[in-house]
């Protein structure tokens, strides 16, 4: 294909969750901007009611009574999160 795109009214935008991945004389060009993620207290709200029901259910636990403890669930954000 050799036809000429205008490309200088175009906004490319990109995700990353760490910069080492990406080439140096991309990121050379681009504007990074740093998002913080979430604190502590709101990732322990988005397990107890979204991802502890939705685990239950899916493993046919829905009405066993299993609790997910909150100190369990800041052990697992510190251990296994991705922004620890």
């Amino acid at each position: 294909m050799d036809v000429p795109v205008d490309l200088s009214r175009v906004l490319f935008v990109c995700t990353a969750n760490n910069l080492d991945t990406i080439p140096a004389p991309l990121l050379d060009r681009m504007e990074v901007l740093e998002v913080s993620g979430y604190v502590s207290e709101k990732k322990s709200v988005i397990a107890d009611k979204y991802l502890g029901p939705q685990a239950r259910e899916a493993s046919g636990l829905k009405d066993a009574g299993v609790v997910l403890e909150s100190t369990a669930v800041d052990v697992l954000w510190g251990e296994w999160g991705e922004e620890s």
